[in-house]
């Protein structure tokens, strides 16, 4: 129960580090890339406070579905805090990641989630950053947040990269 989220089933953060070093060594060993996407929803302050935070529940539940649905059984997708989350997407340059990414942009910008009698639209901001040999875990997520805070400034709802 501890490696999971309990609201978004997500791994969390402790277990995440560990299937990181796992995956980097593994990236390593066979020259392959690794890269990490760092999402934050536009916005979530808003909905927690004009829907409350049973809804501001339902938003987190239902994109942390969405962002499944583009993902394969060997990526790892994480609730780092609050509303932000991390994906690791082994065997993936940055081209591809990016195209991952902006998949799962879009596909939350085309979904409404309807708690009780009302409609919420949401969009994400995305980071995408490709591992370098060498780097630690922190030094990658610093990367890959500083892009999505790019991606807030310049207008939110798309992906920039590291």
């Amino acid at each position: 129960m501890a490696g999971t989220d309990a609201l978004t089933g997500c791994t969390t953060r402790r277990v995440f580090e560990a299937i990181f070093e796992q995956v980097r060594k593994n990236a390593l060993r066979n020259d392959a890339p690794l890269s990490l996407l760092a999402i934050d929803i536009d916005h979530f302050k808003q909905i927690n406070d004009r829907h409350g935070h049973a809804a501001g529940d339902l938003v987190l539940y239902t994109l942390t579905d969405i962002f499944r649905s583009h993902l394969r059984d060997n990526d790892t997708l994480c609730r780092w805090g609050g509303d932000e989350f991390l994906i690791l997407l082994g065997d993936c340059t940055l081209p591809n990641a990016i195209r991952v990414a902006d998949a799962i942009r879009a596909a939350v910008a085309c979904h409404t989630i309807r708690p009780a009698d009302h409609a919420i639209a949401c969009t994400i901001s995305v980071g995408a950053a490709e591992y370098k040999p060498g780097e630690d875990l922190r030094a990658l997520v610093a990367r890959a947040d500083l892009a999505m805070y790019t991606a807030k400034r310049d207008g939110r709802d798309q992906v920039s990269k590291a």
